[in-house]
């Protein structure tokens, strides 16, 4: 069966069952489908629906998602952050807000563990987090070309 992710997306929201910042699951959820194997855009498999992008406002959807969905592990790989953007935004706040490389503020992070982090460390979770944006940002830009 092949549907659109706009129709999977709006049977999601009918039933109460969206979650916006997982919307794949989401729509896993309301089709009652146990497994989910993505494959490469534009094209995503839900069991044995096949979803197809026909136009950017879903892949800007999606695009929206995943971006919500970012998380960075820092160097020391005990340290994991959510890199949304609005993560982001708070990140570069507490970089400008620290004194000096010494200085700690508390933070919550993406498991809910509470880190005291330094400048240099959200230095680290912000470039991390950009780039990880850039590329998804990239990814669909490409495959806006492609519809």
């Amino acid at each position: 069966m092949v549907v659109t992710y706009l129709e999977l997306y709006a049977q999601a929201e009918t039933e109460g069952k969206l979650n916006p910042l997982n919307l794949i699951n989401s729509v896993n959820y309301a089709m009652n489908v146990d497994d989910v194997m993505e494959v490469k855009y534009p094209d995503l498999v839900l069991g044995d629906l096949t979803v197809i992008y026909e136009t950017e406002e879903e892949l800007n959807l999606v695009r929206t998602a995943e971006v919500a969905n970012i998380t960075v592990t820092l160097a020391d790989t005990v340290t994991i952050l959510d890199g949304d953007e609005v993560s982001q935004g708070r990140m570069g706040r507490a970089i400008l807000a620290l004194a000096d490389d010494i200085a700690t503020t508390t933070w919550i992070g993406a498991n809910g563990d509470v880190y005291n982090l330094t400048r240099p460390q959200f230095q680290e979770a912000l470039n991390l987090a950009g780039e990880a944006q850039t590329a998804i940002w990239v990814n669909y830009a490409t495959l806006k070309v492609a519809l």
